[in-house]
């Protein structure tokens, strides 16, 4: 062994692969890395060593910080927070609605609780960033409000609102999102002069029968989500000419209860019948990524607030959960 060099030694641990051949194939497996790390960078292909997503799809796992909670009066059933006061979560039920402080979520504060004895289960809930008001519907019922007066919410018998799944208000025009069959959901709009409301007319027609729906909070996207929890983003900014954004996305909600957007629209929570909260990516619709199940309580309705640092939950037993991002 005297005089043996390093070579020799990789030599007769390696017959079958000479020294020579060593450098050109770490430069390779340099460049092979650098090009995969890239392309990761780029959301081409997953990162390989980041935690993995329950699914094995390779996405970063989100976890949401569980930082209060609320003692709801009436039954909790849908929550948004408050486009003009960020720290405003109002929390919508067949007994009415409460408002809420949250900016010491620690310590939230009621601000006023507006009763509607005669209210039905609310099977939607919207509000209109301009003029503050709130919307909320059931079968054959629609609540309205102004958000920040505390005032009793009005509510107004609608025979013809029925299967609503999503609703929004815009300056002239209150729009629905409405499943008529397994196969067809279709977005109904009706004329409104200072308060009147003329009757709905059938604006667009989705080939899918929605089991939950959403506006995206600036109202140019709207998700639908079939029976078997399939979700399809839709582009809404031509009037009356909606167009698919990306292939429909399979979330593994079956039968969801809602859907929730981020104010930038760049997340999408979706909630099954098993109460679990997913979470997805879909800033690039045609590349989604799921970011796992961040709550660690089962929900039924989902709200993210303003500047997408808090997130409201309302659970199975009818509570609401504050979490941190």
């Amino acid at each position: 062994m005297t005089g043996l060099r390093a070579e020799d030694m990789y030599l007769d641990a390696h017959p079958l692969s000479p020294p020579r051949r060593l450098p050109g194939l770490l430069t390779t497996l340099a460049l092979v890395l650098t090009c995969l790390t890239t392309a990761a960078a780029q959301g081409v292909l997953p990162t390989p060593w980041t935690d993995k997503s329950p699914s094995g799809r390779g996405a970063l796992e989100v976890r949401w910080r569980a930082v209060g909670e609320l003692r709801v009066r009436v039954g909790a059933e849908r929550l948004v927070f408050s486009p003009a006061e960020r720290c405003r979560l109002l929390v919508v039920g067949g007994g009415g609605v409460e408002a809420w402080d949250v900016a010491d979520v620690a310590r939230p504060r009621r601000g006023y609780v507006a009763r509607v004895p005669d209210a039905g289960p609310m099977s939607a809930l919207g509000i209109d960033a301009d003029r503050r008001t709130v919307l909320a519907v059931s079968d054959g019922q629609l609540m309205s409000w102004e958000e920040g007066l505390g005032v009793r919410p009005g509510l107004e018998s609608a025979p013809e609102v029925r299967d609503v799944k999503a609703l929004r208000k815009r300056a002239e025009t209150l729009d629905l999102v409405v499943r008529r069959s397994r196969n067809l959901t279709v977005l109904q709009e009706a004329a409104t002069d200072g308060g009147a409301r003329e009757g709905f007319m059938t604006t667009a027609s989705f080939p899918e029968g929605a089991h939950a729906a959403q506006f995206s909070p600036d109202g140019n996207s709207l998700a639908l989500a079939d029976d078997l929890g399939n979700v399809q983003l839709w582009d809404l900014s031509r009037n009356y000419e909606p167009t698919p954004r990306g292939r429909p996305l399979n979330t593994g909600a079956r039968l969801p209860r809602a859907l929730a957007f981020s104010p930038d629209a760049s997340l999408l929570a979706v909630i099954g019948e098993d109460g679990v909260v997913r979470l997805w990516d879909i800033a690039r619709p045609e590349r989604p990524r799921h970011l796992g199940s961040p709550a660690e309580l089962p929900a039924r309705a989902v709200a993210f607030s303003a500047d997408a640092r808090l997130v409201a939950t309302v659970g199975t037993d009818g509570g609401v959960s504050l979490w941190g991002r």
